[in-house]
């Protein structure tokens, strides 16, 4: 019994950190949030676009192309100004050409004080071309996401971590693993670098389990090739800071109320 009750404990642990990794920290003071929405605005009316990094994928420029597009689209529905990211592309690749490049030749690491400085001229460049003052970096992680009574939670996402068919233990609270799952990472940054906003948005699982409790990978040609699940990772990644307090409550109890994805 004693046993038992640890494993139990264990997995509630396992739980609340995989709803912690990736989730969202509400706002405790509505008043406060609604501020810093509307000031955000305010004081950060254009924002640039930093081109997505992602891993190589099956048609990755396709994808790459869709994220911009998607992010342009929910930002200027939010009234923000948009500076494309092959803005910001040119102006890096003319940076590092002019700098001779920001990595070691001898070790091959990136010179972290060169990054920053090129990083700072690019920001001011495009600040006093396209007026930009804030900096949209995003990024698709990939992430070790325990999952414990069937489900996974990431980035605001729930989904069933098993292949279809295999055994879920009717939700038991001893059903607990860790599989890999791939999220939004978006960090708005302003010209002089001062970090904004940081969160997350779950797009989809990168692995689940079978019945015999080995790993499966997810086909390469099935990742970020969903629109929807696209989609759906920026609106939970930027939510935060373009909802104001009322309508972000209804948007996260209307989350909560979503059945999780099907293997």
């Amino acid at each position: 019994m004693k046993r038992q009750m640890t494993i139990l404990i264990l997995g509630f642990l396992v739980a609340a950190n995989a709803w912690s990794i990736g989730d969202h920290e509400r706002p405790k003071d509505r008043k406060a949030h609604n501020a810093f929405v509307e000031a955000l605005k305010v004081d950060h009316p254009i924002i640039a676009l930093v081109p997505i990094r992602m891993m190589d994928v099956p048609e990755h420029d396709a994808a790459v192309a869709e994220f911009h597009e998607l992010l342009t689209i929910k930002l200027e529905r939010f009234e923000y100004q948009i500076v494309p990211a092959d803005v910001y592309a040119e102006a890096w690749q003319a940076e590092l050409e002019s700098i001779g490049g920001i990595y070691d030749a001898v070790t091959g690491r990136r010179n972290e004080e060169k990054f920053a400085a090129a990083q700072a001229r690019v920001r001011a460049a495009i600040q006093a071309s396209h007026g930009a003052t804030a900096f949209l970096e995003t990024s698709i992680d990939n992430r070790e996401i325990p999952h414990q009574g069937g489900l996974a939670r990431f980035g605001g996402v729930k989904s069933w971590p098993h292949v279809k068919g295999a055994a879920r233990l009717g939700g038991s609270t001893l059903n607990i693993g860790v599989v890999r799952a791939l999220s939004l990472h978006a960090e708005l940054y302003s010209a002089a670098g001062e970090l904004l906003f940081e969160n997350y948005g779950g797009i989809q699982l990168l692995t689940r389990e079978t019945r015999e409790g080995k790993t499966m990978a997810y086909p390469a040609d099935e990742l970020l090739r969903n629109t929807e699940f696209n989609k759906g990772a920026i609106h939970l990644a930027l939510r935060n800071m373009l909802y104001d307090g009322r309508t972000l409550q209804r948007d996260q109890k209307a989350k909560r109320s979503k059945k999780p994805r099907k293997p």
